[in-house]
């Protein structure tokens, strides 16, 4: 797993993986924030079919 976050709305939390790359864990907190601000909380399972939100949250932190 790369990271996850907790949208909630009095303390949101975005949680990264230290065993991936930098530039591995720069694009997953961007991504991360971008679920945040969209109030979409994001865990993301590798096989699964990927929706509007998680290909915005890619298109956000490739754009970064």
């Amino acid at each position: 797993m790369r990271g996850f976050s907790i949208a909630a709305r009095l303390l949101p939390a975005i949680v990264l993986n230290i065993k991936d790359s930098p530039y591995a864990r720069v694009f997953t907190l961007i991504h991360e924030l971008a679920h945040v601000i969209l109030q979409e909380e994001g865990v993301c399972e590798l096989y699964e079919d990927l929706g509007c939100v998680e290909v915005f949250c890619n298109a956000v932190a490739a754009s970064f």
